[in-house]
């Protein structure tokens, strides 16, 4: 179902101001995937910073919690000790902080990631194939 102007006008006067929130309700006919795609493909930005679709602001806490324990632990124990955030936003926010593990942490990541490798494949024996049906298939006309 295409979008009509007034949708458009609706969706760009609104959005700004509440998101999906504040378009659902005017929108009717339209879902929420919906909603959000249109405004995306639009190029609209919510500029509330109050309201909950906002990016979290990272806290003075929670770096400083980064800075202890990302260079002695590592990412993952990052991940686990912070549910509320992702581990793509975690690396993202290491990497602009500059922290780097230290070298006895990052010695036993990458001793663990030389043992977990798979190890490697056997050759690859032929198939075992009775004379019957090897002199079928190479009589069958292809």
């Amino acid at each position: 179902m295409h979008w009509t102007a007034t949708e458009d006008y609706i969706l760009a006067t609104e959005w700004p101001k509440g998101g999906v929130e504040k378009c659902r309700v005017l929108l009717t006919r339209r879902s929420d995937r919906a909603i959000k795609t249109r405004a995306y493909l639009k190029g609209l930005r919510i500029t509330d910073n109050r309201l909950s679709t906002h990016r979290n602001r990272w806290t003075p806490d929670e770096m400083a919690f980064l800075e202890e324990h990302y260079p002695k632990h590592g990412i993952r124990y990052c991940i686990k000790a912070m549910p509320a955030r992702t581990a793509a936003s975690i690396r993202i926010k290491v990497a602009m902080m500059g922290l780097r593990l230290e070298d006895e942490t990052l010695s036993e990541i990458r001793a663990n990631q030389l043992t977990m490798r798979r190890k490697p494949r056997q050759a690859a024996t032929a198939p075992i194939v009775d004379n019957m049906t090897a002199s079928k298939a190479l009589a069958m006309r292809w």
